[in-house]
């Protein structure tokens, strides 16, 4: 059998066991997206009233741009397949997607480190636990970890000079990446990254240029009918979605919370009542107004809530396994499960970085998107699933890192150590098919 063939069905077999093992579809928690799927289908639109967040919401079948559109489309379209099991559709839809992943990372692992390291990447990603978990979440990560990798496959795929359509491959980034950003509007960065990556990787100031004005009409297909509905809806203009000042104020608030867990303590009944008066635009401008005040005036709080977040970041929030996290029918095992799968990755795509420092250059693209997932985090509010999109590029280093620690070497060499090539007076220069 095809070696890819077989990498994909032994994905899928652990992923719908994930499904049927953890048995999130059965009672799932929704909330936003969930909500907004039912009125999409009971004939509502688009609908959502912000301030459910806070109290009844006086206006629950008011169009609404609180929330990004991909997730609650996905989830309508499964009850309108599906009425009678809509959430298990989901998420065995969501296995199949999330059986793709090692697949891309693959690809981007042969592009960027050689076939030996991709095929250790596309193993890992195949079994590591928590791409299997969050499959069988019915929450955005799954969608999240699927449409930036492809995202991020296709800009990798336009590197240098080695694709026969860059142009292409740059629209498909762009489509993919406004999907992303569609599902969680982070994804954005991807459009400012990838022109500085492919320079950095050795393109024509003007090929990538053009790449990046392919890569933004990809995008432009997706965001603008959505940018377009949502000035029709609110008369202004919003590319994603208007709760950027909510979450940021979740993380800069004078009640010292950092996670949604203390929404009571961060949102006081004055407050509160202030903001049942306005509509979502009012209410995140104002709420963003807020949290920056609070920053300027107390900039040494705000600075120890970033350190804070930092290590949740690399680690887990006090929050891990009760507020969010992988279902409470296994409990405690998936948290362990996940610790130490983490642990382990984190450790091993670190070992990769170091061992593929002399091409870092290369690899912007994936620096770029961490640094990008993580500024965000830091900026808001910590929760376990928002660093799940860079774990497939984790996986993609730690395949780096175990196929050096694996493969031959010269007696005495240290394993993370980049093997030398002899100088050859007919060998190209690195950047001699860029």
């Amino acid at each position: 059998m095809n070696p890819t063939l077989l990498l994909f069905l032994g994905s899928l077999l652990l992923r719908l066991a994930a499904v049927f093992a953890i048995g999130e579809y059965r009672h799932p928690n929704v909330w936003e997206s969930g909500r907004i799927a039912e009125a999409l289908v009971a004939g509502h639109g688009f609908a959502f009233d912000w301030r459910a967040m806070l109290a009844a919401p006086p206006e629950p079948d008011a169009a609404s741009t609180w929330w990004p559109p991909a997730y609650p489309a996905f989830l309508a379209a499964c009850r309108v397949v599906a009425p009678g099991a809509p959430y298990l559709a989901a998420s065995l839809a969501q296995a199949a997607l999330s059986a793709f992943v090692p697949l891309l990372v693959l690809g981007i692992g042969r592009r960027l480190f050689g076939d030996r390291a991709a095929w250790c990447a596309a193993l890992i990603a195949a079994v590591h636990p928590p791409l299997l978990g969050f499959a069988a979440l019915i929450q955005t990560a799954l969608f999240e970890i699927f449409w930036v990798t492809l995202a991020i496959y296709f800009t990798v795929r336009a590197l240098g000079e080695r694709s026969p359509r860059p142009a292409r491959e740059a629209v498909l980034a762009g489509l993919a990446t406004a999907v992303a950003a569609l599902t969680r509007p982070p994804a954005l960065a991807l459009l400012a990254i990838a022109p500085v990556a492919w320079l950095a990787a050795g393109a024509a100031p003007r090929a990538a240029a053009r790449r990046w004005a392919a890569m933004l009409a990809g995008a432009a297909i997706l965001l603008a009918p959505w940018v377009a509905r949502n000035h029709r809806v609110r008369g202004e203009w919003i590319l994603v979605s208007s709760n950027g000042g909510w979450n940021l104020y979740i993380g800069n608030n004078p009640a010292g919370t950092a996670d949604r867990a203390d929404l009571a303590r961060a949102v006081p009944p004055p407050l509160r009542d202030r903001l049942m008066t306005m509509n979502e635009v009012e209410g995140d401008r104002y709420l963003r107004g807020l949290a920056v005040e609070y920053v300027r005036e107390n900039p040494g709080e705000a600075a120890r809530r970033v350190l804070a977040r930092a290590k949740n970041l690399v680690w887990f929030n006090a929050e891990f396994g009760r507020s969010s996290g992988y279902s409470s029918r296994l409990g405690a095992a998936t948290r362990a499960v996940y610790q130490a799968s983490w642990a382990a990755l984190a450790a091993l795509s670190v070992a990769g970085m170091i061992a593929t420092r002399n091409e870092a250059r290369r690899h912007l693209l994936l620096y770029g998107t961490i640094a990008a997932n993580a500024a965000v985090i830091l900026a808001t509010f910590f929760v376990n699933r928002y660093r799940a999109p860079i774990e497939p590029i984790l996986i993609v280093f730690a395949g780096a890192a175990v196929a050096r620690f694996t493969g031959r070497r010269p007696a005495g060499a240290s394993p993370l150590t980049p093997p030398r090539t002899p100088p050859s007076r007919s060998a190209p220069s690195p950047s001699a098919d860029r």
